[in-house]
């Protein structure tokens, strides 16, 4: 009896030990400690990188109606992706319905 109390007052010591710890990393700073760090390095601004001859650079459409026709000739273009990845998946249904009816044509219980 005096081993699991012993075993429980070990085991609650190294909770509140693992709990102390665990609180200590997540209280913040106290601002007198700031000053001991380091101040931040000054990022200077990068300059412009060459645009690569390969790349092509699409023109922005600057009225209204370009923006809505860019948007028009995206929205056409997602239609017909989703459109055809309808038809594949629709074909791969039509596929696994055939082979369904195919086995109900091909099983016979008395061939066994």
């Amino acid at each position: 009896m005096q081993k699991k109390i012993l075993l429980v007052a070990v085991a609650a010591g190294v909770m509140f030990l693992l709990a102390f710890v665990a609180y200590q990393q997540f209280v913040p700073m106290r601002n007198d400690t700031y000053d001991n760090f380091p101040s931040a390095k000054v990022v200077k601004p990068m300059k412009p990188q060459p645009v690569p001859m390969d790349t092509v650079v699409v023109p922005v459409p600057t009225t209204i109606d370009g923006i809505s026709a860019d948007i028009e000739k995206e929205t056409m273009l997602d239609t017909t992706a989703l459109g055809k990845e309808r038809a594949g998946e629709a074909s791969v249904l039509q596929q696994d319905n055939s082979s369904v009816n195919n086995l109900g044509t091909t099983y016979d219980p008395n061939n066994l």
